[in-house]
């Protein structure tokens, strides 16, 4: 039998190192002490057989290493044994949100001493009732939560075996409220994105993205069909983004679907009864997908956010039951575009990339175990804002590799004209691509310094153009690379 060599030993055990450890596994295969790649997507421009360093590519973490580190990262999902209120004076004391709005009396100030819900509710003639900062009472009588000052909206102030609805409502409650800070008590696993709103501060606990239900095409649809029938539809919901899925890569989405309130056992229908607008066929996948975080602007759409603070906390991927589409389009922590500070936060386990940015500052954060990059930039503007990444510690980034489609080239990656980027003081560990994506020419003024970057596959990603000096991109000099070809 022939003697394998240390290299080729070492090899071997990377391989086997990065199957287990989430690397994209369908791609890669040994050569001498190499590790090869022979499906380079076309669209980066990335040629078949590229050689890459195996040391450089799959030095991750033990899985248990991995799991005991990340139980450390989260907070407990229960609130635990809620506080008693404080005493109140000057109102009606009731026991409940029940008793509040059947309450009859003359009183014009009612507190709620419910544990978890507690607070001191004022009548008014108007408010938007959302249960948890209006509630109606008898007669329509409104009743207004008293906020203080600043304005705090807690979580727990929404009663509701609906986590979904409580996260919705408390980030819409502090929309319009000047200098409003919505406040987690602990993780909330959803199903929708949060919106985040101009001048609103988001704290504490977490989101957690829930596993998708899954569903299979039972019959054919046609593009004039308003249903798809399916063998089951458990856990599917109104009014959320479905895709159905045909293969891999850009073109693996046949359509989605907006399921309308009325789900079947055994088909799920547009809302409002809209034409499907594609085929699809037997045996065909559906998932959910949305994205954890979602800048509104004050027009109401997805778009930019200004003076927004996301400070301490955890965003969890939950990618063991979120892995079906392998697209960077979907299930993304967020797009969060704009003047925002997100802060100490921490963000595990992405099924794609982490985070869409453009114009922000990005701070003292911990991420661990991306499936896709750690920021993608993308602005639609020239010349875009300046963002800055300090103080992070990224650990286990692009796990999927070349199973993720898209803007998988690098623990950063830029869209068209997406330079202004200051990289400082930050430490990078175990990316099975590059340090940064592609960088061409237009994307212009990019400085790296005090960076640590540990195990990369490469420092930039497939056909970078670094040469031209009016580009400003300066990321080799000042930094400390280790085990980076």
């Amino acid at each position: 039998m022939k003697k394998l060599s240390t290299r080729s030993l070492a090899a071997a055990c990377c391989l086997s190192q990065l199957l287990a450890q989430g690397c994209s596994s369908s791609v890669k295969s040994v050569d001498g002490g190499r590790l090869l790649d022979a499906s380079r997507r076309a669209d980066a421009g990335q040629d078949a057989g590229q050689v890459v360093e195996a040391g450089a590519v799959c030095r991750l973490l033990p899985a248990e290493a991995h799991t005991a580190v990340d139980a450390g990262m989260q907070p407990q999902t229960d609130a635990g044994v809620p506080a008693p209120c404080p005493e109140e004076t000057g109102c009606v004391v009731v026991p409940s949100y029940a008793a509040l709005r059947a309450y009859s009396g003359d009183a014009t100030a009612l507190c709620v001493a419910q544990p978890r819900l507690c607070g001191r509710f004022e009548r008014v003639d108007a408010c938007v009732v959302d249960n948890g900062v209006c509630l109606e009472g008898l007669a329509g009588r409104r009743w207004q939560r008293a906020l203080g000052s600043p304005l705090v909206l807690r979580l727990s102030y929404w009663e509701t075996s609906d986590a979904t609805i409580a996260v919705r409502a408390a980030s819409m409650a502090a929309r319009d409220l000047t200098g409003a800070v919505v406040e987690f008590d602990r993780i909330y696993e959803v199903y929708r994105s949060m919106p985040v709103y101009s001048g609103v501060t988001y704290r504490g606990g977490g989101l957690r993205r829930r596993c998708t239900p899954h569903a299979k095409v039972t019959a054919p649809a046609a593009a004039s069909d308003t249903c798809l029938q399916v063998d089951q539809t458990s856990g599917f919901v109104p009014n959320t983004q479905l895709l159905v899925l045909r293969g891999s890569g850009y073109q693996m989405i046949a359509g989605e679907i907006w399921p309308d309130r009325n789900i079947a056992a055994d088909r799920l229908c547009a809302y409002e009864a809209a034409p499907l607008g594609y085929v699809a066929a037997v045996g065909q996948d559906v998932v959910e997908v949305f994205d954890l975080l979602q800048g509104i602007n004050p027009s109401g759409s997805a778009g930019h956010v200004n003076n927004v603070t996301i400070r301490g906390m955890l965003f969890d991927g939950n990618r063991a039951c979120n892995g079906y589409t392998a697209d960077w389009r979907y299930n993304t922590v967020g797009a969060v575009k704009g003047d925002v500070t997100f802060v100490d936060n921490t963000i595990i386990d992405t099924p794609s990339e982490a985070l869409t940015i453009c114009g922000g500052t990005w701070l003292n954060n911990h991420l661990r175990n991306l499936g896709g990059s750690f920021v993608h930039k993308s602005c639609g503007m020239s010349p875009p804002p300046t963002d800055r990444l300090e103080g992070n510690v990224i650990e286990g980034v692009n796990r999927l590799g070349d199973a993720l489609m898209g803007h998988s080239e690098g623990a950063i990656t830029l869209s068209a004209n997406a330079g202004e980027l200051v990289v400082r003081d930050n430490v990078f560990r175990d990316g099975c691509e590059g340090a940064f994506g592609l960088v061409n020419g237009d994307d212009t003024d990019i400085l790296a310094r005090g960076n640590v970057f540990e195990r990369f596959a490469r420092r930039i990603g497939y056909n970078a153009r670094l040469t031209a000096a009016s580009e400003k991109i300066d990321i080799d000099t000042g930094n400390t690379w280790t085990d980076v070809p």
